[in-house]
């Protein structure tokens, strides 16, 4: 199979049981491994969040030590965000980096359109319709109830999730928030901890200069998509 541009290899992370060498080995048949932590009460029990903290630590040190620069598009992000910042706020202009926010659309067979693919039931978050030609921003944005600016994270994540942010915090969903939302935000402060355990700063300072410019400019942090 030819193709033009590149390849992402993108994975719901479930199991805690998923080892790093499943994951490494994607990064050897795709040009970028982008995962996603599963939002469902099961994925997140505190043992299966502590063996994920595992095969974090693993793929972060990987990524520090790697030749050249390791395609692992949420552990690349996190390192920009630290020690670019700027480049966060040029690319998502002071927004949430979920993309429900900005600009992901997802059209119903009906024409109905919705800022979230999980949340097409959610009637009050409909933001526009190809019938009757209409749309607007997506209603899915940053809530004061939701506890996002005090986290020791929002610096680099900027708010993940929105669905488990709105159905948490703003549904108030209690359930929810206990067994998915936060452990799941347990899981990206681990991350951005491990990585400054591993002075990025330092690592890009001495990097070469093609990894720096792919660190920084890469293609895979900018998209548009429309999901019907």
């Amino acid at each position: 199979m030819k193709t033009y541009g590149t390849l992402t290899a993108r994975v719901t992370w479930w199991s805690g049981e998923t080892t790093f060498e499943e994951l490494d080995a994607l990064t050897g048949s795709f040009d970028y491994l982008y995962f996603q932590f599963a939002q469902d009460p099961g994925a997140n029990t505190p043992e299966s969040v502590q063996k994920k903290k595992a095969v974090l630590a693993r793929l972060i040190a990987k990524f520090f030590t790697a030749d050249g620069l390791y395609p692992i598009v949420p552990i690349m992000g996190t390192v920009r965000n630290k020690i670019l910042p700027s480049r966060i706020q040029e690319l998502s202009a002071g927004m949430t980096q979920c993309r429900v926010s900005t600009n992901l659309l997802n059209i119903r067979p009906d024409g109905k359109i919705y800022p979230c693919p999980d949340m097409l039931y959610a009637g009050e978050l409909l933001q526009g319709d190809v019938v009757e030609n209409w749309l607007r921003t997506s209603p899915l944005q940053p809530h004061p109830s939701m506890p996002c600016p005090q986290c020791a994270a929002y610096a680099y994540c900027r708010g993940n999730c929105m669905k488990n942010l709105y159905l948490a915090y703003v549904k108030n969903d209690a359930g929810w928030r206990t067994n998915v939302t936060e452990p799941i935000c347990d899981l990206i402060r681990f991350l951005g901890a491990e990585v400054d355990r591993h002075r990025p700063a330092h690592w890009y300072a001495e990097a070469p200069l093609p990894v720096r410019n792919r660190l920084a400019n890469c293609e895979v942090y900018e998209f548009c998509e429309v999901m019907p």
